[in-house]
C-alpha cells in the first residue's frame, strides 16, 4: 500500500512494516543479491555433485 505524507511517499507492506522509497529499493535490491547468490550456490552444488555421481558409475 502507498501512503502520501505530503511531500514524503511511503510503503506498507501486509505485516504493516512501512517503507521509504530509498529503503524499499535496498531491501528488494538486498533480497534480489540473496536469492542469485543462493541459486549460483546451489548450481555449483549440484555440478559437484553430478561430477562425483559420473566417476561412481
Amino acid at each position: 500500500m502507498q501512503i502520501v505524507e505530503g511531500s514524503i511517499v511511503r510503503f506498507r507492506c501486509h505485516t504493516g512494516h512501512a517503507f521509504s522509497m530509498k529503503t524499499l529499493i535496498q531491501e528488494i535490491n538486498a533480497a534480489i543479491d540473496t536469492g542469485l547468490w543462493d541459486t549460483l550456490r546451489a548450481v555449483e552444488e549440484r555440478i559437484v555433485l553430478l561430477c562425483q555421481m559420473a566417476e561412481l558409475s
